[in-house]
């Protein structure tokens, strides 16, 4: 495995990587962001009362284009908490978490360029079995506003994905590197974890399968960052899968206010109606391969 530029983002993490601070560092960066969270719900909550407790924190998370995008925006608190997380605990700088600049934005734009034609054709190809017949998507919005609302909708998927990347490649996956010298401790801890925030106790038999496929993303990203010895590829990935799954076609549930079609049936009753969870898993391998042949490592 060529992760000899692994070691560009390790070598910042071994002057302060005891293992009691990696647990105290999950720890503090868990409780800043939710601090943060309430602060910015109980803010916009004095201003808009009605609507916060309507729409941001409703019974559907994000089911509105606004609510969607304050969701996606907020998680620049997870951010502010990394970067005062690594800086008190570890006296780290934000920008060794990311990896050099220059090779981190050629190495995005790299993987961005290939991912995103390779994605396109793959939600062109029609998959057989994949939507029963009498199920045809649901439009959300109207195609200007939607392509109105684009340009600023991506820019909130890539704060929330280069924040959850801040966290589980950028400072946990990097902690313990510096710490072990096994793919399987660095690469595998991180990645279950992520997995297993993304459980969702309502969506039923169909749960461990997104457990199981956000774990299989976090091992892809992962690899990623220590082939590139940057976080540009692994954002790369996040934010395509996540802007082709927010803002095409999307569940009628949690966060799907963005969408330009929802899907006629929902996450618990996926398993049972359609092989979505499969293809996505094979979508996931295509477009990590993709991203390592446009960095080409």
């Amino acid at each position: 495995m060529r992760y000899a530029r692994h070691e560009w983002m390790i070598a910042p993490a071994r002057a302060r990587a005891e293992l009691w601070r990696v647990g105290l560092g999950i720890a503090a960066i868990s409780v800043l962001a939710g601090f943060l969270n309430v602060a910015l719900f109980r803010g916009l909550g004095t201003f808009w009362p009605e609507w916060v407790a309507r729409d941001l924190l409703g019974p559907v998370l994000g089911g509105t284009p606004l609510s969607m995008l304050v969701l996606l925006f907020g998680f620049a608190t997870t951010i502010a908490a990394v970067v005062l997380t690594v800086r008190v605990l570890h006296q780290r700088g934000p920008a060794t978490l990311l990896g050099p600049w220059q090779p981190m934005l050629a190495d995005f734009w790299a993987a961005l360029r290939v991912l995103v034609p390779v994605m396109v054709l793959l939600m062109l190809i029609p998959a057989p079995g994949a939507m029963p017949s009498d199920a045809a998507p649901i439009p959300n919005l109207a195609f200007g506003t939607w392509a109105a609302l684009l340009p600023v909708a991506l820019a909130a998927i890539l704060i929330q994905t280069s924040a959850e990347e801040l966290v589980f490649r950028g400072y946990l996956q990097q902690q313990l590197a510096a710490r072990f010298s096994s793919p399987l401790i660095w690469m595998l801890i991180p990645s279950i974890l992520f997995g297993i925030g993304h459980y969702d106790p309502g969506a039923g038999a169909t749960a461990p399968f997104v457990v199981l496929w956000a774990t299989l993303f976090g091992m892809a990203a992962a690899d990623l960052t220590a082939r590139s010895g940057t976080l540009g590829p692994a954002i790369a990935l996040h934010l395509a899968n996540n802007a082709m799954a927010m803002l095409i076609t999307t569940l009628p549930e949690n966060f799907s206010g963005l969408a330009l079609y929802h899907l006629p049936f929902s996450l618990a009753e996926m398993l049972e109606i359609s092989p979505f969870l499969v293809l996505d898993m094979a979508y996931l391998g295509i477009g990590w391969l993709a991203c390592r042949v446009g960095i080409r490592r």
